[in-house]
């Protein structure tokens, strides 16, 4: 996407895109790897007017505390280091993080977790394929 800005110089919108991270523990391997994307992008940023880092899914393996803050953490340097990157380069550029969950990001292990019991009740329903309507119902946007 190319932005038009007063000084006439094209800029452009940087996404970065990451998924299904998984990450167990702060010493998970996956960690080490997310500090070289700054030095792989270096080459991209110099007419960037905006930079949206995009998770999407599965920052966790079990949706734990220790996992989410080992995943923020890490993506939050990351985020700090494109910002400092694209400062050093002249005008100031905001860089975002938005992530969006996935089934991993669920702490399950909750004794107040739903699942079991709406598992528990779709058995008790004999219902052993979810209705395709039944389906749609639940995903379905809700109205605004």
């Amino acid at each position: 996407m190319t932005i038009s800005r007063s000084d006439d110089k094209p800029r452009h919108l940087l996404l970065i895109h990451l998924s299904d991270l998984h990450i167990r523990s702060d010493t998970d391997p996956v960690l080490e790897r997310i500090p070289e994307i700054a030095p792989a992008l270096r080459s991209l940023t110099e007419s960037v007017s905006g930079l949206v880092i995009i998770v999407t899914g599965d920052i966790a393996f079990s949706g734990s505390e220790e996992q989410f803050l080992a995943g923020w953490t890490a993506l939050d340097k990351l985020r700090e280091t494109l910002k400092q990157d694209l400062d050093k380069i002249g005008d100031e550029v905001n860089v975002y993080v938005v992530a969006i969950p996935g089934n991993h990001d669920l702490d399950l292990s909750s004794p107040d977790n739903i699942r079991p019991v709406l598992l528990n009740n779709v058995r008790q329903a004999g219902l052993s394929k979810p209705e395709s309507d039944n389906v749609a119902g639940c995903v379905r946007p809700l109205a605004t």
